[in-house]
C-alpha cells in the first residue's frame, strides 16, 4: 500500500523474491480387491461412487473393496485407482485347454476359514482330532490335512492367538490349504 510522505513522492514497500507456488494435492489412492464386475488386473481411474459402481458394481457379499471406495468418495476422496482382482491372469490361457480348476469355496471351521491352496489338487479334507497328551487345553487339537484318504499334513495347533501353536500361524507352512480368521470373529 502506498504511503503519501509528500506531494509527488510515493513509497511502496514491495517483498522481494519470488511468490511460492501453490500446493496442489498429488496423493492419488489406489484401491485392490474383490468386484462383481470390471476389467481384472487393469487399474481403473475413477472419480466418482457412481462411476465405480457402473465399472465395477455395487456392494457385493464376503468382499469390501466397495465398502472402501464408498467411504474414501464419502469422506471427499476426488480420486482413485481400482484394480480388481479375482480372474485371469493377464495372458492366461482361457480356452479351456491347460486351464487349472477352479478351488472350492472356503469351509467355516469354527472362527475360522479354511480353503484349499490353488492347484492342491482332488480328493482334499480337513480331519479335526483331539490333541495328543492327558488333559490337554480346551483350545488345542490335531488338524489333520487328508488327501485321497491318506493323511499328508499334520499340524497341533490352538484357537488363542497369543500361542505358538496358533492355527493361522501353523498352517502357514501348508501346500495344500490356508487357514484365514471369519470376519467379525476377533
Amino acid at each position: 500500500m502506498p504511503s503519501y510522505l509528500t506531494p509527488g513522492v510515493y513509497v511502496e514497500e514491495v517483498q522481494s523474491g519470488a511468490r511460492p507456488i501453490e500446493g496442489v494435492g498429488t496423493a492419488v489412492a489406489a484401491f485392490v480387491g474383490f468386484a462383481g464386475t470390471g476389467p481384472f488386473h487393469q487399474p481403473t481411474l475413477v472419480t466418482n461412487w457412481d462411476q465405480y459402481v457402473q465399472t465395477f458394481g455395487a456392494f457385493t457379499a464376503d468382499t469390501y473393496l466397495a465398502h472402501a471406495v464408498y467411504g474414501f468418495f464419502a469422506n471427499g476422496g476426488g480420486a482413485a485407482y481400482v484394480v480388481r482382482i479375482g480372474g485371469p491372469a493377464q495372458g492366461a490361457d482361457t480356452t479351456g485347454q491347460g486351464s487349472v480348476a477352479q478351488a472350492p469355496a472356503p469351509v467355516a471351521l469354527g472362527g475360522f476359514l479354511v480353503a484349499a491352496k490353488p492347484g492342491a489338487g482332488d480328493g482334499l479334507s480337513v480331519e479335526i482330532a483331539d490333541a495328543e497328551g492327558e488333559n490337554p487345553p480346551e483350545d488345542r487339537f490335531r488338524l489333520l490335512v487328508r488327501q485321497g484318504g491318506k493323511a499328508v499334513e499334520t499340524y497341533d495347533v490352538s484357537t488363542r492367538k497369543n500361542v505358538k501353536g496358533y492355527l493361522v500361524t501353523q498352517a502357514r507352512d501348508s501346500k495344500l490349504i490356508q487357514v484365514t480368521e471369519q470376519p467379525g470373529t476377533a
